[in-house]
C-alpha cells in the first residue's frame, strides 16, 4: 500500500498494521459508525471505522471515472473494503454490480481514480526532539552504540561541527541544529558510532515509515478563508485554501452528488439504452418474426412493430447462423 502526499513524496504503508492476514480491514470502535462505515461489520454484528481511516481520513473513499464517459453512471463512488498481497499483482477487484451500472465490459476502456490528498505538515523544534526520542526507543542497539561512542569521544565540538559540515543545504539538518545545539545529543556520535549511513538519512527513513504519527495530516475546507490567496487593495496577502483542500472538497462535492437518495436510483440504472433496445426489437421483428400486420403494401407499420413490442413474450428468437461469426 502506497501513496503519495501532495510534496510528491512516497509512502509505503505496512500490510500488517492495517489488514489482517486475509486482506480484511482491522476495524476499531467510533463514536459515529453511520454513513460510509455501515459497510464494514465486525465480529460483534455492529458497524465500525477502519483502524486506518483513524490515521488517514477518507483514504478508503474513491471517486471513479470510466473513459469514454457516457453519463451519471459512468462515475461512481468506490469504497476499499479489502487489500490483496503483493502476489496477487497490481489487480483490482471490483463488485460484479459495476459490470450492470458503470459498463465495466472488460475491453479497452479506461478507469480512472480520484482520491483525497494529504499534506505534509512541518516538524516543529520540539516535535524533533519527541522523534529522536521515539526512534532511540525503537532502536536501542542503536542507542546503545551511540552511548558507548559519546563515552570514548574527547572532544564533542569538533564532532558536532564534523556531522552538521555535511549538510549544510538541508533544512532539517537546519532544523535539527536549531533546536539547541550545546546539547550533548547522541546522534552527534553517529559517525563514531560506526553505523551506516547518517542521522539526517536514518531519521527521514523513520519518519516515512511512521508518517501517520509524524508529518501528515488530512485538511478540511476552511470557509473562513477565500478559495484561493490573494493580494488585496493594500498590498496584504490573504491567505486561501491551499490546491489540495480545494481538491479534496472537489471530490466531496462529486461524492455528495452521487450519493444523493433522491436521484440515485435515476443515476445508477443504466440508461441512454432504451432506443437502442426498441431498434434492435423492430430489426428482430423484420428480421425474424411474423410480418402480417407490421407491413402492408410495402410500407412497415412502426406502430404495429411498437404495438406487438409491449408483450416480451412474443419477442421472436434471432436465428443466426454460427459460421457467419
Amino acid at each position: 500500500m502506497k501513496f503519495t502526499d501532495t510534496g510528491g513524496v512516497e509512502h509505503s504503508l505496512n500490510f500488517e498494521d492495517w489488514c489482517n492476514p486475509d486482506g480484511t480491514l482491522k476495524l476499531e470502535k467510533a463514536e459515529d459508525t453511520s454513513g460510509e462505515y455501515t459497510s464494514y461489520i465486525g465480529k460483534d454484528g455492529k458497524a465500525h471505522r477502519p483502524l486506518i481511516e483513524s490515521k488517514y481520513p477518507n483514504i478508503l473513499s474513491l471517486l471513479a471515472y470510466r473513459i469514454p464517459t457516457e453519463r451519471d453512471y459512468s462515475m461512481i463512488n468506490l469504497r476499499i473494503k479489502r487489500f490483496s498481497q503483493k502476489t496477487a499483482g497490481g489487480t483490482i477487484k471490483v463488485p460484479p454490480q459495476g459490470t450492470t451500472i458503470a459498463g465495466f465490459d472488460f475491453d479497452i476502456d479506461k478507469l480512472y481514480l480520484m482520491r483525497y490528498e494529504f499534506k505534509a505538515k512541518p516538524i516543529s523544534k520540539e516535535k524533533t526532539e519527541e522523534i529522536w526520542k521515539d526512534f532511540y526507543n525503537d532502536n536501542p542497539s542503536v542507542k546503545r552504540a551511540l552511548k558507548a561512542a559519546r563515552e570514548n569521544s574527547e572532544n564533542a565540538q569538533d564532532l558536532i561541527s564534523e556531522l552538521f559540515s555535511q549538510f549544510t543545504n538541508s533544512e532539517f539538518a537546519k532544523d535539527i541544529a536549531d533546536t539547541n545545539v550545546a546539547k550533548d545529543r547522541l546522534y552527534k556520535y553517529w559517525k563514531q558510532a560506526g553505523l551506516e549511513g547518517s542521522p539526517r538519512e536514518a531519521i527521514s527513513k523513520y519518519i516515512t515509515e511512521h508518517a501517520e504519527r509524524y508529518n501528515l495530516e488530512f485538511e478540511d475546507y476552511d470557509y473562513d478563508k477565500p478559495p484561493m490567496s490573494y493580494i488585496d487593495d493594500g498590498g496584504n496577502n490573504v491567505e486561501g485554501n491551499s490546491r489540495a483542500v480545494r481538491n479534496n472538497m472537489l471530490i466531496h462535492l462529486i461524492q455528495s452528488r452521487l450519493s444523493d437518495p433522491e436521484t440515485f436510483e435515476e443515476r445508477y440504472t443504466p440508461g441512454g439504452f432504451v432506443n437502442a433496445s426498441h431498434a434492435a426489437r423492430t430489426l428482430r421483428e423484420l428480421l425474424f418474426g411474423d410480418l402480417s400486420g407490421i407491413i402492408s403494401n410495402g410500407k412497415v407499420d412502426f406502430d404495429a412493430i411498437a404495438e406487438r413490442a409491449k408483450d416480451k413474450s412474443t419477442d421472436p428468437e434471432p436465428n443466426y447462423d454460427p459460421s457467419d461469426q
